[in-house]
């Protein structure tokens, strides 16, 4: 009795253990501006009416709790509570939920968590209670000694799972214990843990884990970066520098000066924007989620309607593959970065063009308090003779990030043109800006006759210059060496070789299926063609006139290189002058063609 009461013991240690951990690990919701979920469901109604039934249910999914991470419970030394996570977990929400799984599968949930303070920077979060709830008594502690390659680690969070959160502890080893080299982090701040433990999609915030004394585990690190080109390769920021972050957020002697907060904070813009080496990317992490919440889906369309196709691109491909406001975000920077160097208002300039010493070509006044607020004003002079710029400044969660940014003369005239580009991309169609970034695409297609004689199988050669995304500019290639009927009524057939060049335009309407596009389209070309015919080597030059339609279905619009299938019907009418009749094929075919292209 006494061996089975040992077996039965070291089976349920770990078990409790590992329920230990379960028990302060959550999964982290975000809870979204009410002005961003109304643009997101607007986003997911015109995906929906345009039959982008993926793009509308994936829309759907993300504002109904599809975007969420992992954390653990922090209890300090007078017992507060915290949720500590990563902070692009957390950076798009309003407020946030915490899901707890208990043993019996059932969720133990907190609402209106608030962020008390995010890294600038390193990637870290803290969340607290509402309304001072302190529910635990106790948290997982954190480990602030060395690691050793080698050591076993476990990963500990709610990756995704049928797009929701599913429990997943993991294990792996140690393989860098202090990686540096990276661009992830500053290696003046820290370095990083690499591992192999499994990390997914939703593990964002989770701990890393170690096994101590009396099988109880602490936190290592937590789980931030994944390696898509490598396997196993997980990256954790160690525990000692989150707890350095959690010390300076919350230790009651930090001591702030909003003036020389907000003025270092303007001095860093005020160096980045001015410097025409810089990119509109580097903007970002200056934009509030209030700003995107209120002026985001206005600045992503009229991006959208402006920006060259790269930046289309990027900005899109963030709007999809990371999430919506995080497109949205890129487009407000991207606007404001053009807007100041080669933008649209009538005070803004060319930095290039004024002066090498940045300092020169934008200086500021302030920061000076907005009444009844607590936001700040900066005004940014863009040079003596070009007017000013309003930036506002707010406070989210000890990190001053940009609330507006606007030129102050052009305030009116900027809100009429607002409204106007607004409601011009209400359209249906506009919409469609989104998912078709390609500037080019290249053809080759071979065709059969389907009229008359049975033995004309041109092939074509195509080029397609997007013009927008429901008309192309077309320039065809098209040539044959057939046997062609002699139109004198003879009933012989003679070896005759055309070749040709047109142009034309097509008319196309896309609709989106998932991340494949298909097109229908009609197109109209005309040019010339050069034949010959071996019996009596007379050359020939006479007018062309086509007709076609068809659909092309478009793979991966999301990538580099697109490829695509091509099927129509074509019909083909040739002005052939009277003397050459005798020598040439008949006036008029038809013909069905098939072709594969890439669209770049």
């Amino acid at each position: 009795m006494k061996k089975i009461f040992y077996i039965i013991t070291l089976f349920l240690i770990p078990f409790f253990c590992f329920s230990q951990v379960k028990q302060y690990v959550c999964a982290v919701h975000e809870i979204f501006y009410d002005q961003a979920i109304e643009d997101m469901k607007e986003y997911a109604s015109n995906f929906r009416k345009s039959g982008l039934t993926g793009f509308a249910d994936s829309m759907e999914e993300y504002i109904d709790g599809g975007s969420f991470g992992s954390g653990f419970v922090y209890v300090d030394k007078n017992g507060k509570n915290y949720i500590i996570t990563n902070r692009h977990v957390v950076e798009q929400a309003k407020t946030l939920k915490v899901d707890f799984l208990n043993e019996d599968n059932s969720l133990t949930s907190y609402e209106g968590l608030t962020i008390v303070s995010v890294g600038q920077d390193l990637d870290l979060a803290i969340l607290a209670f509402p309304e001072n709830q302190q529910p635990f008594t106790n948290g997982l502690n954190l480990y602030t000694g060395n690691l050793e390659d080698g050591n076993t680690v476990y990963t500990a969070g709610f990756p995704a799972y049928d797009g929701k959160p599913s429990w997943q502890l993991g294990t792996g080893n140690v393989t860098n214990a202090k990686m540096t080299g990276t661009k992830l982090v500053n290696p003046e701040i820290t370095y990083l843990i690499q591992h192999s433990a499994q990390v997914d999609a939703g593990n964002s915030g989770g701990p890393l884990l170690r096994k101590g004394k009396n099988n109880t585990y602490y936190v290592v690190g937590i789980n931030t970066w994944k390696a898509i080109n490598r396997q196993a390769t997980n990256f954790s920021i160690p525990a000692k520098a989150v707890q350095n972050f959690i010390e300076e957020s919350l230790s009651p002697e930090k001591k702030t000066n909003e003036i020389e907060e907000i003025t270092a904070r303007a001095k860093t813009f005020q160096k980045l924007i001015s410097n025409p080496k810089a990119t509109y990317e580097e903007i970002i992490p200056f934009i509030s989620m209030e700003y995107v919440s209120r002026e985001g889906k206005y600045t992503l369309d009229y991006v959208l309607k402006h920006a060259d196709e790269t930046n289309k691109k990027t900005i899109t491909s963030a709007f999809f593959n990371e999430s919506p406001l995080e497109g949205m975000r890129y487009a407000i920077a991207w606007y404001i970065y053009n807007e100041y160097h080669k933008g649209e208002y009538p005070n803004s300039y060319n930095i290039k063009k004024e002066s090498e010493n940045t300092d020169e070509n934008l200086t500021f006044e302030g920061p000076e308090k907005i009444p009844d607020s607590h936001k700040w004003k900066v005004t940014y002079n863009l040079n003596t003779k070009k007017g000013q710029a309003e930036a506002v400044w707010v406070d989210m969660y000890g990190v001053w990030q940009l609330d507006s940014f606007a030129n102050a003369k052009t305030k009116k005239k900027a809100q009429k043109k607002r409204t106007a580009i607004a409601e011009e991309e209400k359209s249906r169609l506009g919409s469609l800006e989104l998912y078709l970034p390609y500037k080019v695409s290249f053809a080759f297609r071979k065709g059969s006759q389907i009229s008359k004689s049975p033995f004309i199988s041109p092939f074509y050669f195509d080029i397609d210059v997007k013009i927008n995304n429901f008309i192309t500019a077309e320039t065809s290639f098209e040539g044959d060496i057939t046997p062609v009927k002699i139109v004198s009524g003879i009933n012989d057939y003679n070896p005759m070789t055309f070749m040709g060049g047109l142009l034309g335009i097509k008319g196309q309407l896309p609709v989106l299926v998932s991340n494949n596009a298909i097109i229908p389209f009609i197109s109209v070309k005309g040019g010339a063609k050069y034949s010959v015919n071996p019996t009596n080597e007379k050359a020939n030059i006479f007018a062309t006139l086509e007709a076609d339609a068809g659909a092309k279905v478009l793979l991966g619009i999301d990538s580099t290189i697109m490829p695509y299938l091509e099927g129509g019907y074509l019909y083909n009418y040739n002005f052939i002058p009277e003397k050459n009749r005798k020598t040439v094929f008949e006036d008029s075919f038809s013909c069905v063609y098939f072709g594969l292209g890439f669209a770049f």
